[in-house]
């Protein structure tokens, strides 16, 4: 393979597939692995093989084995960027199967996504969806090792549950005459090498073959773009069923390789849509205690139900924005505003909703959001700090995570992921004098402004022991009070709109990641990042030109 050939990975096809549509040569070993060079994976359909599993995880287009049936293209980058005319939806020709559910909305978003459903479950079922541990069904999928997806994880990004080896089901091993008795019919819109690799694979195992469909024919050979020329026949199959019957010296059975009709429909035609993840967040945290990372997962289970449905994302408003999906009422005639309800509707019925329908209510002023404290940086004084905490009645998580306090109350100066995430969502960052100066008479403590801006962490005087401070984290001291009134008056957090790109090591890969999502921003390691920013001890090799030390980051919250 060449380099630009090497940016691909392949995954259920076959050496001799490989070599007949011209991509390896006969005498070249294939061993072709995912790494981080890999821009593409090619299949046939979704297999949820390790690879196909981790390229779902990467988001890393999925790309049709046809794209190479082209055999006098070649592969460039110029022609690589083709390929994505024929990406394949996450779960094509997958077959699933559902127990006890009544609403529709799960079959839909598979289906919408390319995969097909039937009502009986047998060895060929792909997964199940199924909340019902006693049905006859899961027992089935259990003991045949199927995967079983309940409804909670359906719209999550958690593809390894789908994960399970290929599965060569055979009526017969090792005989000779492997086809002996068998009729195939062979697309001839195949490319030539390959029709003719089939053709010979056939009678060299004492198949036989026509050139013109009968009933005589046991199996049509082509693939799923061709398939709708044979509506209306039987055992229609992705030619790959020929190579793997060869390559396990076995014959297998025909269920796993149907091609099953399938019909395209895009619910959301035209709706570019921003998702108002700060206004979700918010929300979320109104209705129940919860931390970032479940906030994340609701963000994204959203996502994916909006690219089923055909609609494009956005990452901020701008003037192609059709929808916005917010809980707020921002009375702009460029786009509507919808709750998320609005989505579920045209999931479940597959149709696209009157808008006015699912408005979201008007912004109430003037809500105030529980007190939520935290606390950083106490070393032995911080039971006395909590006990203290507590004696004013106050709800104080005692946690390592930063969890989307209100106020965190910080002994010494340092950087920890509380205070970082403190910093940049806006929350009051308090010295322990605050709660010393006070008495238990004092009402509302953690609402009074006058009170809580005396005791708000900054450079002065006061504190002696930021002399020994370096230069950056005195600027980021006094960048607190600067995010607070910024966030508070309606202004973005820090990394809104940013995709990030980070090449560090696990430890600091993490720590950034938590900092750049608590502010806004999102991790990504496809091509559409905003911004690239490395360790500068990071020792493998970043490809990308222009690119940020992680410092950066320091100095853009300090400016």
């Amino acid at each position: 393979m060449n380099r630009k050939i090497n940016e691909i990975c392949f995954t259920g096809i076959s050496h001799e597939e490989l070599c007949a549509l011209n991509i390896l040569k006969d005498n070249k070993k294939h061993t072709n692995d995912l790494n981080k060079n890999t821009k593409y994976l090619v299949t046939y359909k979704s297999i949820f093989s390790e690879k196909y599993v981790e390229a779902l995880s990467l988001d890393l287009p999925i790309i049709s084995i046809e794209s190479f049936h082209d055999q006098n293209k070649s592969y460039t980058q110029d022609t690589l960027k083709n390929l994505l005319g024929r990406r394949l939806s996450k779960f094509e020709g997958a077959v699933f199967t559902t127990s006890g559910l009544t609403n529709p909305i799960y079959a839909n978003y598979f289906i919408l996504n390319g995969a097909t459903f039937e009502p009986r479950c047998d060895i060929s079922t792909d997964f199940l969806i199924c909340d019902n541990y006693t049905s006859e069904k899961y027992a089935f999928c259990k003991k045949y090792k199927i995967p079983i997806i309940e409804t909670k994880d359906v719209f999550s990004n958690k593809y390894h549950l789908f994960l399970h080896k290929q599965r060569f089901d055979a009526k017969s091993i090792g005989m000779s005459g492997l086809f002996e008795n068998i009729m195939f019919f062979i697309d001839e819109n195949l490319p030539e090498e390959l029709y003719n690799k089939l053709k010979r694979m056939i009678i060299e195992n004492d198949g036989m073959r026509q050139t013109n469909i009968s009933e005589s024919v046991d199996f049509i050979l082509t693939t799923p773009t061709n398939a709708s020329f044979f509506e209306g026949y039987k055992n229609i199959l992705y030619y790959q069923y020929l190579f793997d019957c060869i390559s396990t010296n076995s014959l297998l059975h025909e269920n796993f390789y149907v091609i099953h009709s399938k019909k395209e429909k895009v619910v959301l035609n035209n709706c570019v849509i921003f998702i108002d993840r700060e206004n979700i967040r918010e929300t979320l945290i109104d209705q129940e205690n919860v931390d970032e990372e479940f906030i994340e997962e609701h963000c994204n289970r959203l996502e994916n139900k909006i690219k089923s449905l055909g609609a494009i994302l956005q990452d901020s408003l701008d003037m192609r924005t059709t929808h916005c999906i917010t809980s707020i009422n921002k009375n702009d005639p460029q786009y509507f505003c919808v709750t998320e309800e609005w989505v579920d509707n045209c999931l479940i019925y597959l149709k696209h909703f009157d808008e006015s329908k699912y408005a979201p209510r008007k912004k109430v002023f003037g809500r105030r959001k529980p007190v939520k404290v935290q606390v950083t940086g106490l070393g032995n004084d911080k039971a006395n700090v909590i006990k203290r905490i507590e004696e004013f009645g106050i709800n104080i998580v005692d946690s390592e995570k930063y969890e989307n306090c209100t106020h965190l109350i910080m002994g010494s100066f340092c950087t920890s992921e509380k205070f970082f995430g403190a910093l940049v969502n806006g929350a009051w960052i308090l010295t322990t004098d605050y709660l010393h100066d006070i008495n238990l008479t004092c009402s509302n403590i953690f609402n009074n402004v006058d009170l809580l801006e005396k005791y708000e962490w900054n450079v002065d005087e006061k504190h002696a022991s930021l002399n020994k401070l370096s230069k950056i984290n005195k600027k980021l001291i006094s960048s607190i009070s600067k995010w607070r009134l910024k966030i508070k008056a309606g202004k973005q957090k820090p990394f809104t709109s940013w995709n990030v790109k980070i090449y560090a090591d696990k430890n600091k890969f993490q720590m950034f990641s938590k900092m750049i999502k608590n502010g806004g921003g999102r991790i990504t390691n496809e091509e559409d990042f905003t911004h690239i920013f490395y360790d500068k001890s990071y020792k493998e090799n970043v490809k990308e030109e222009k690119k940020l030390p992680l410092s950066y980051i320091f100095e853009y919250l300090s400016k």
